[in-house]
Parts: C-alpha cells; structure tokens; sequence
C-alpha cells in the first residue's frame, strides 16, 4: 500500500512539473525607455519654413509646433516661435527627401550659443543632431 501511494504521489509530482515546463512565463511588457537628452538639447516637432543654402552646408528655417522635452539648462523654446539650425551638407544629401518645406518633423537639436544681432538681438544658433 505505502509502495503504491509512493509511486502515485511521484508520478503526480513528475506530471504536475513536466505541466509547467509548457507554459510560457508571461512578464508584462517592458517600458519603452525615454530619451535623456544633454544639457543644451530640445526635442521638438518643428514645420519647415526654408531652406537656404550657408557656409558649411544648410539652414533650415522652421517654426516649432511642440517641445517634447529639454535637457538640463536649456533656455524654454516658446510653441509657435521660429528657430532656425544648421546642417552640413553630407546631413543634408543623405535626408534631402525628409527635408522639405512644409513637411512636420521631429527633431533633437543642440543649442550652439548665440551670436549678437542688430539692435542687441540675441540669435540663438542650433545644430541639427538627428531627426526623430
């Protein structure tokens, strides 16, 4: 009798262990990370306005729509404000089809400075760092 409830209980064990190797461990999905952008750097939705050729490539004149984030100590970047940024002009060849006037694209930049203006305007000056 103990033999028989021996053997039983081992084949129950053996079973309900063999069950569980077919069910999947099912974790919930993980959270998509977010950018953590560099003190100096927007993250934006911006409208191209222009497109002009400089010195060292491109600038593309644009208007924001939207500020997804900032990084540390950047200085706010009103909705609706124009902004302007450089691109060199390798940047510019490999994304000619995405950057046209009037396309919406989201964009990191990096605030490069400013530089005086007539009648003591500051110009903020961004570089293009990669298109969203």
């Amino acid at each position: 009798m103990k033999k028989i409830l021996l053997y039983s209980l081992i084949l129950f064990l053996g079973f309900s262990c063999a069950s569980n190797k077919n069910k999947r461990n099912k974790s919930p999905d993980k959270p998509v990370a977010e950018i953590s952008l560099a003190p100096g750097h927007i993250h934006a939705l911006v409208e191209i306005t222009n497109i002009v050729d400089s010195e060292n490539g491109q600038t593309i004149y644009s208007l924001v729509k939207k500020v997804m984030d900032y990084g540390s100590s950047t200085q706010p970047v009103p909705a609706e404000s124009s902004i302007s940024f450089s691109i060199t002009q390798a940047f510019f060849d490999e994304l000619k089809s995405t950057l046209k006037k009037g396309e919406k694209i989201a964009v990191i930049l990096s605030d490069e400075g400013s530089q005086m203006m007539m009648g003591n305007q500051k110009n903020r000056i961004w570089k293009l760092i990669s298109i969203q």
